[in-house]
């Protein structure tokens, strides 16, 4: 693709070189008019003096060259009358240059903003996703973990049950052994310190979770109208 962009610059140079060597010349047709009328008037006079043939021949041929020059003359100023005006639509041009390059410009440091900007605050709106995502993630794992948990615990209850029945079973005959009571024993102290653990571990989750509810909670309550019974207790406080 051809490319027909104008160098506004060059081309007013070049059209106001145009301007001044018109100028110069219709100073030096001027001239060239003020002397052939000056020579009419020396052949008029002439002329009427000697009342010849040649002499209004003479005449004749000066008001021509006069009226040749005045002709030449009024062509050049026509040339300065058209320079005049392509300087002035040339000089549009480099405006309008000098209007799209300042645009081009704002645009350029509008997209580098945007870029920069962009990077900004993707990183930032990653980082919240993430947030809010591992927060989710964690209480359903959590969720998760109690019901395996629950699970658990019902499991080894039931397998707990059983044994019971069948140590009850055995002693009532007489055919539990020291060893196996003993063995009945461990298992026992080993499920109580389980449940143990799971218990603190459940309490300090639900604590976990009701400080990270607390300030809602608060600023709920703060925002809720007082019943009747919280404004007595709220009056009797403030009474005493």
């Amino acid at each position: 693709m051809t490319d027909t962009k104008v160098d506004g610059k060059a081309k007013l140079k070049q059209v106001e070189a145009e301007l001044v060597a018109a100028r110069k010349a219709v100073t030096q047709q001027s001239a060239k008019l003020a002397k052939a009328r000056t020579q009419i008037k020396a052949v008029r006079g002439k002329a009427a003096q000697l009342g010849t043939k040649a002499g209004q021949a003479a005449l004749l041929k000066a008001r021509e060259a006069v009226r040749s020059e005045a002709a030449a003359l009024e062509q050049l100023r026509g040339r300065v009358r058209q320079a005049v005006t392509e300087r002035k639509a040339v000089k549009l041009l480099v405006a309008r240059e000098r209007v799209e390059q300042a645009a081009q410009a704002r645009v350029d440091k509008v997209r580098k903003t945007i870029e920069t900007r962009l990077q900004r605050d993707l990183a930032a709106a990653l980082g919240k996703f993430e947030k809010r995502w591992k927060k989710r993630r964690a209480a359903a794992d959590q969720r998760k973990l109690k019901s395996s948990q629950a699970k658990a615990e019902q499991r080894v209850r039931v397998a707990d049950k059983k044994l019971q029945t069948t140590v009850k079973a055995l002693e009532k005959r007489g055919l539990l052994s020291a060893t196996l009571a003993d063995a009945v024993n461990v298992v026992k102290s080993a499920a109580r310190t389980t449940r143990r653990k799971a218990v603190a571990a459940n309490s300090v989750a639900k604590a976990a979770t009701a400080k990270r509810a607390a300030p809602a909670a608060r600023a709920k309550a703060a925002k809720a109208p007082k019943t009747p019974r919280r404004a007595a207790a709220a009056a009797g406080t403030d009474a005493a």
